[in-house]
């Protein structure tokens, strides 16, 4: 019995990208709100990879992360 990294991989970046958006409704510095604000749509542009949506990936990291 192996470990499935595939929905390991998918808990992370669900767990960051919840994490980081969490960051930037509480967080009270601009700066810090940008900064959880990129994190948390890289984390969703690594969930778009990780359902093998990879154009979708690629274009979440180009308009909104970029």
């Amino acid at each position: 019995m192996g470990i499935n990294w595939h929905s390991l991989f998918f808990l992370l970046m669900a767990l960051m990208s919840c994490g980081f958006a969490l960051a930037v409704v509480i967080s009270n510095n601009i700066v810090h709100m940008a900064l959880a604000l990129v994190m948390s749509l890289g984390a969703v542009a690594g969930l778009f990879f990780l359902a093998g949506a990879d154009f979708v990936g690629a274009l979440q990291l180009m308009i909104y992360v970029g």
